[in-house]
């Protein structure tokens, strides 16, 4: 299943997002993906649709 992801915005102040609800990395450089486990299917896709 494909979802669109979100565009990268600048952070309020420009501190880094900081919650402890949610595990999360800066993206210095490099891909931006969307993993997906469905019926012990994984897959990964890029905000294009692209397998």
């Amino acid at each position: 299943m494909f979802v669109s992801l979100m565009l990268l915005h600048k952070a309020p102040e420009n501190l880094p997002f900081d919650d402890e609800k949610w595990i999360t990395e800066l993206k210095l450089d490099g891909i931006r993906l969307l993993y997906t486990k469905l019926n012990g299917i994984t897959r990964l896709y890029t905000r294009h649709n692209n397998d």
